[in-house]
């Protein structure tokens, strides 16, 4: 499935609430990482923007409530400098 510039604002959205509320802590962790490496603000946004998209096609696709684990093991794959993954 293709994310259009729609859905990721929408996604940069719920990223930019979850800095503010540290709700997982993991995505400000996330977040602070990616500056500290260089990333613009914009850029660290759309990247932790892609695990909350494999998020959600995974509900999409299995039917299956939100799965916290697996969304902070994604961000931990990418403060590791690898892709999230379903």
């Amino acid at each position: 499935m293709k994310i259009t510039d729609t859905m990721l604002e929408s996604m940069i959205d719920g990223v930019e609430e979850q800095i503010q509320t540290r709700n997982p802590i993991e995505t400000q962790e996330t977040y602070q990482l990616l500056l500290n490496n260089g990333y613009s603000s914009k850029d660290a946004k759309k990247k932790i923007a892609v695990a909350i998209a494999v998020e959600s096609f995974a509900i999409i696709k299995t039917a299956k409530p939100f799965n916290r684990e697996r969304y902070i093991q994604n961000l931990k794959r990418i403060q590791n400098g690898k892709e999230p993954i379903e």
